[in-house]
């Protein structure tokens, strides 16, 4: 039997009950009455429907019917209803509307918390608002851990026992019940600035609760990781080692609501291993109001997979005036102006920042992430999948690589489900489920049926596809070979494809019935998936990455333009920064003139920051200037940069001035054979390349060796501290253990990805005799990158 598949689209009137109808009939006209029956005679004679009275007596006194008509299809019940409406004795017909349910809490502040409006929580905590098994790290200023709006929302060490001033689960941390201070080096995380307790409580104040005010996660495991020192300071080695022990000690969100404008080696180190362990890291973009993709801000600047950037918009949608931006390096807004949270000592306060806006990410990052992991996502997709449930704006268009505000209630969806049977066989004559699946909400989706079903003792069946009580398909057996009188084993074999309106609770179900004997379930499986429901796209690449001039008017001459003796001039200027150190190319371009034919200056310089910097262009010029170079940059520590100057007493009309980044063309590097012989019984490195920084690879393999009197003689390619791949030697006649000959013979090539510098090694491995190793040759190259704008 051929496999069904046939796509429906059907239009089902949403928000309704289609099994039921209500009518009302003319005052005077009561449902008991003459008319009253006649009206029950004339609809229940045309239509497959069933009349019942109100469970109420006064309603039925009114002339209300409830008319069930689950039997009818969308058509028949369009025609009933305009039948209805055109007899002179009935009132008003009324279709059965569904009545949402508005999830909110009773938190009495909640109604001045527009920032949860404004991410739709109210959608989302419809599917979940507790998310106590997901520990997230506040790496901030402390926490108010009495504060009686989230004292109980406070993760707590399971082997520390407060106040005894041991090391209990002997981790190095003395009484780490709720967390660390790295700031004074104990276990009190209690905050006196006020910064993380604000910061906590927009991510998991408690709840519906009837006190203050509601977080976005109501029932919350929150770490406080404090780095502020008790003189008001906040160094990176204290980040770091708090980063460090978040990681080790299981949170699975951090959120960092810090920043600096200077790369550090040690907290890149530290974001990478928290991606090595699947930990994401929500970071604030920075108050600048300037792109970070021209002057990095940190962490928010890294390139780590696992790192989360976050602007703050304000009520309109708009970025809020100090926020930092970026189309390459922020990836999302969330609100961050005029916030509402909680500040120590039992307090509520109003603040603004992009601080702000990071914890509602973490919220909601904390009440998806068991979902998402349960689809087998890494942290990888945990990220892109915030990235695409954002809400997109058109005023936040270019501003970062969503476009878009975080929204609660997409990310929250579950968007595909699948459910397959653990039936293995079905006997009844009566249909039973053999595999079903609810509806999560009410909304437009695609629904996928899939049955194959071999008889078990040579039994006939039949199986429904079913949406709640109707039936939208079925499968009959046929024969599985052709029988003299028609008897004999059925194999049932059928899916079907439909696209409807379901409501929320209802259930698709596989049901099958046998007849005769056993039938075994091969296959039963549903599919559903919402429409409508896809995820912003996010295509941006992160290189090359622009920035456009930064130009003042009548200001005095800054320090790197030391050739101007005070006259105050009009400056333009460009700063461009890499994200990280590297091999980088900057294209500058600079083409202005000034008005009377007066002087103007360029100044171009170049370097690795805070560490050296070269002087690549220098000059006045009469009435113009039109510079164009390429300049490429190579550090070890600190980032790149390029700065442009443009100075003159008189106007400067600037008609183009920008720099673009991109990383620097990796010139392929060889790497020859090591050895001519290998001893058998070891694993031999013969051929050895080193990976310089994480990304996207190609390792061209060349390998030629051969060895005689027989034995088994492999190569393997391990990358890291692991095996990549496996090649056998062929072996030639006589093939006995004792004689023959083994040939390794490979050319081809390998996409290797890599989270950092590693080597790359080609080993070869006998049983019985030596190898000898002809050729033993391996190219390094990039991956295929898109760097187009």
């Amino acid at each position: 039997m051929a496999v069904e598949l046939i796509d429906i689209v059907e239009n089902w009137g949403r928000g309704i009950d289609p099994n039921l109808i209500l009518v009302k009939y003319e005052s005077g006209v009561s449902a008991d009455s003459e008319e009253g029956e006649r009206i029950r005679d004339l609809v229940e004679s045309r239509f497959d429907v069933f009349q019942t009275e109100s469970g109420s007596e006064s309603l039925n006194v009114f002339g209300y019917r409830r008319i069930e008509c689950g039997g009818l299809n969308e058509v028949e019940r369009s025609q009933l209803i305009d039948t209805l409406r055109e007899h002179r004795l009935v009132e008003s017909v009324t279709q059965n509307h569904r009545i949402e349910l508005s999830v909110v809490p009773d938190d009495p502040q909640y109604k001045f918390e527009w920032g949860l409006e404004a991410i739709d929580a109210p959608e989302g905590w419809k599917f979940e608002t507790d998310s106590r098994e997901v520990i997230v790290a506040v790496v901030d200023t402390g926490i108010d851990y009495r504060h009686p709006d989230l004292a109980a929302n406070l993760w707590t060490n399971p082997g520390e026992i407060a106040g005894n001033g041991i090391d209990d689960d002997g981790n190095g941390f003395v009484d780490d019940v709720h967390g660390y201070d790295f700031g004074d080096d104990d276990g009190d995380i209690m905050d006196t600035y006020g910064h993380g307790t604000h910061v906590s409580g927009i991510i998991g104040a408690v709840g519906n609760n009837g006190v203050g005010i509601s977080g976005v996660s109501w029932r919350a495991d929150i770490m406080g990781v404090k780095v502020m020192n008790s003189r008001g300071a906040i160094y990176f080695d204290a980040l770091v080692e708090g980063i460090a022990y978040a990681v080790e000690m299981g949170a699975l969100v951090i959120n960092v609501s810090l920043g600096g404008g200077w790369y550090d080696a040690s907290l890149k180190q530290i974001i990478d291993f928290a991606e090595s362990q699947g930990v994401v890291v929500v970071v604030s973009a920075g108050n600048d109001y300037r792109s970070i993709d021209a002057v990095p801000k940190y962490p928010a600047s890294f390139l780590n997979e696992n790192i989360l950037a976050v602007g703050a918009s304000d009520s309109s949608d708009r970025v809020a005036r100090f926020s930092n931006y970026g189309s390459r390096s922020v990836d999302l807004f969330a609100p961050g102006r005029h916030v509402l949270s909680l500040v120590p000592g039992a307090g509520y306060r109003y603040c603004s920042g992009t601080s702000m806006a990071a914890p509602f990410v973490s919220g909601a990052i904390a009440l998806a992430y068991a979902d998402l992991l349960e689809e087998g996502g890494s942290v990888r997709e945990v990220v892109e999948a915030v990235i695409g449930a954002t809400r997109p704006v058109s005023s936040l268009k270019g501003w970062s690589r969503s476009n878009g505000v975080l929204n609660l209630g997409k990310l929250l969806r579950k968007r595909c489900i699948s459910a397959c049977s653990e039936k293995e066989y079905f006997s009844s004559s009566s249909f039973e489920p053999v595999v079903e699946v609810t509806i999560p909400y009410s909304g437009e989706w695609k629904i996928g049926y899939s049955f194959v079903s071999a008889p078990g003792t040579g039994g006939n069946g039949q199986a429904e596809f079913k949406v709640g009580e109707r039936r939208i398909g079925t499968v009959f057996g046929v024969p599985i070979v052709p029988r003299r009188y028609g008897w004999g084993p059925r194999l049932m074999q059928g899916s079907k494809r439909v696209q409807l309106y379901v409501e929320e609770g209802a259930i698709c179900s596989i049901d099958a019935r046998s007849f005769g004997g056993a039938n075994c379930v091969d296959l039963a499986r549903i599919d559903l998936a919402a429409v409508g429901s896809e995820s912003v796209r996010i295509e941006t690449p992160d290189f090359p990455r622009e920035c456009v001039s930064y130009t003042y008017w009548n200001t005095q001459p800054w320090y790197w333009v030391p050739y101007y003796d005070g006259v105050w001039q009009n400056i333009a200027y460009l700063f461009h920064v890499s994200p990280e150190p590297g091999r980088w190319l900057f294209e500058i371009e600079a083409d202005a003139c000034v008005e009377n034919d007066g002087e103007i200056s360029l100044l171009v310089s170049a370097g690795e920051r805070g560490i050296s910097k070269e002087i690549v262009g220098l000059g006045e010029l009469a009435g113009k200037v039109a510079f164009r170079d390429c300049i490429e940059i190579e550090t070890t520590e600190q980032t790149a940069f390029v700065k442009v100057v443009l100075s003159s007493i008189e106007d400067i009309e600037i008609n183009s001035f920008r720099s673009c980044l991109r990383k620097a063309a990796f010139v392929p590097v060889v790497a020859n054979r090591l050895c001519s012989f290998v001893r058998p019984g070891i694993s031999e490195k013969v051929c050895a390349v080193s990976i310089p920084e994480r990304g996207d690879w190609l390792v061209d393999l060349n390998l030629a060796a051969v060895s005689y009197g027989g034995g088994a003689v492999s190569a393997e390619l391990w990358v890291g501290g692991g095996v990549m791949e496996t090649i056998e030697a062929r072996r030639f006649p006589p093939v006995y253990y004792w004689s023959g000959m083994s040939l390794l013979q490979v050319q081809k090539r390998v996409d290797v990805s890599t989270r950092g510098s590693e080597d790359c090694v080609l080993k070869i491995r006998s049983t019985r005799n030596p190898v000898r190793v002809n050729l033993a040759r391996m190219i390094l190259s990039e991956g295929e990158v898109s760097n187009a704008f």
